[in-house]
């Protein structure tokens, strides 16, 4: 059984188990798909982990949004 993970959302503690993340992308046409089951405690952490495994270059500017869901 896996464990529930703790983000902060706005100050606000939110549980889950399981994080879905969609990176869209200016010079794609399908978002990328980041899914992580590690505790994250914030936003920056997770887009520099995601820009880190897509070898994403903040300074290059092409990141549109990210849509993140928690799963239970």
């Amino acid at each position: 059984m896996m464990k529930s993970k703790v983000l902060k959302e706005n100050g606000e503690k939110v549980n889950a188990k399981h994080y879905q993340y969609k990176i869209f992308l200016s010079n794609k046409s399908e978002p990328i798909e980041y899914n992580s089951t590690e505790a994250v405690y914030s936003y920056e952490e997770v887009f520099e982990k995601i820009c880190e495994k897509y070898a994403i270059k903040l300074s290059e500017g092409n990141i549109e949004k990210i849509e993140m869901s928690l799963v239970d």
